[in-house]
């Protein structure tokens, strides 16, 4: 039940290359479940107003005494749900790429790791202790470390 989600969408892209962008509506769209109130106020601001929102509950766990009001949505395709905005799909997937080209290269990962590491070792309560069959691994100078972002202020937030 947990993974229905999920294989309807895996089902719906195997050897699908989408629908005709020409069919798209103007109306705004969600499916799915009922984990949280505000996604039941969205369900009823649909059926107040059918020509501007398409929102519906594909499954009920949290607030079962709701469906018999508002009722159950059947599952929508992964092409089927991207054809309500053909524009915004296309710029979703681009803009996606270029942010895991761009996040998902080698230097960035060890500025992660770097930083992460840097944040473990302040809370640490005690210094490492050497123990027998220890051995030290000698470091490159701080000058030659691939890692440049303790030396500099980030320009914009990072994730």
């Amino acid at each position: 039940e947990a993974m229905r989600g999920v294989t309807n969408d895996l089902l719906s892209i195997q050897g699908n290359t989408g629908p005709s962008w020409i069919n798209k509506t103007e109306r705004a769209f969600f499916r799915g479940r009922d984990s949280r109130e505000e996604r039941l106020q969205l369900v009823q601001l649909s059926k107040e107003n059918p020509q501007l929102l398409d929102a519906g509950i594909t499954g009920y766990f949290f607030f079962q005494e709701k469906e018999k009001e508002l009722g159950k949505a059947k599952l929508m395709g992964f092409f089927d749900f991207f054809k309500e905005n053909d524009e915004a799909a296309k710029k979703i997937a681009k803009e996606g790429q270029l942010m895991a080209r761009d996040l998902l290269q080698p230097h960035r990962l060890y500025c992660y790791y770097y930083q992460v590491l840097q944040k473990y070792a302040e809370r640490q309560s005690s210094k490492p202790k050497v123990r027998d069959g220890m051995e030290l691994i000698p470091q490159p100078e701080d000058s030659t470390a691939i890692c440049q972002c303790h030396r500099k202020k980030p320009s914009r937030e990072e994730l």
